[in-house]
């Protein structure tokens, strides 16, 4: 008991401690950032690094969206939608694996995304949560077909991939993208209408370039995409 007084003891001092420094080593300009109520600002962080956070958002989203499309065409290979991993068919089209993954990039984009975890009010943070997500995905699908050397943009079709074939088209994609452009564009009107601000409208832009831009690479090298048998004897080290 008294070792468990202790303990305590020291970790309210320590809370004291830190908190004094912080009040003291914090310039006030700062403080009152943090205490900022206006809505559709990153709060919490000093004015200079506000949109800075935000804006790193985008390039975020778009890294680990690459990062993950070539992992999964490392995994996959040209059997797309884990036709031949062994995992088990789950719900809705799905299998296991996409379940597991799928969990994991929501878990990390919920604790990654700044605009989130500095945002002010649930609705808010939920908004941009689900926003930056749905975002996450159209790029993801979109570059796995660019990275997967038995793709290419060439083959993103109905009659080259039977797992989207199901799926509503619309002028080369699924009618699903068209929609999550939609809600973009949406929100980034709203966010100028009632916050004056076009940060929204810029990720958009920016998102939107780079997929354009991938996909035209794609389009350009016809050749780079030659099929190849992949394989390894075993890389480890023996």
């Amino acid at each position: 008991m008294l070792a468990r007084a202790t303990y305590g003891s020291i970790y309210i001092y320590m809370n004291e401690f830190c908190a004094i420094v912080y009040i003291k080593s914090v310039p006030m300009q700062y403080k009152m950032a943090a205490l900022s109520e206006e809505s559709g600002v990153v709060t919490g962080l000093p004015p200079t690094h506000q949109k800075t956070a935000h804006t790193n958002d985008v390039f975020f989203v778009i890294v680990f969206a690459t990062l993950w499309a070539w992992m999964e065409v490392e995994i996959e290979g040209k059997h797309g939608w884990a036709q031949k991993l062994p995992t088990a068919c789950a719900f809705m089209g799905w299998t296991w694996y996409h379940v597991c993954m799928n969990l994991i990039v929501l878990i990390v984009l919920y604790r990654g995304l700044r605009c989130v975890q500095f945002q002010k009010g649930y609705a808010t943070s939920l908004s941009l949560f689900a926003l930056y997500t749905v975002a996450w995905f159209v790029i993801e699908d979109v570059i796995w077909f660019v990275l997967n050397p038995s793709y290419g943009i060439a083959k993103y079709n109905v009659a080259d991939i039977p797992w989207h074939a199901s799926k509503p088209w619309f002028a080369g994609t699924f009618v699903y993208n068209w929609i999550v452009l939609f809600c973009w564009l949406i929100a980034a009107a709203v966010q100028f209408k009632y916050w004056n601000s076009s940060q929204i409208l810029r990720d958009t832009v920016i998102a939107a370039s780079f997929v354009l831009m991938m996909v035209l690479l794609s389009a350009s090298r016809p050749y780079d995409y030659t099929s190849p048998d992949v394989s390894n004897p075993g890389c480890y080290i023996k």
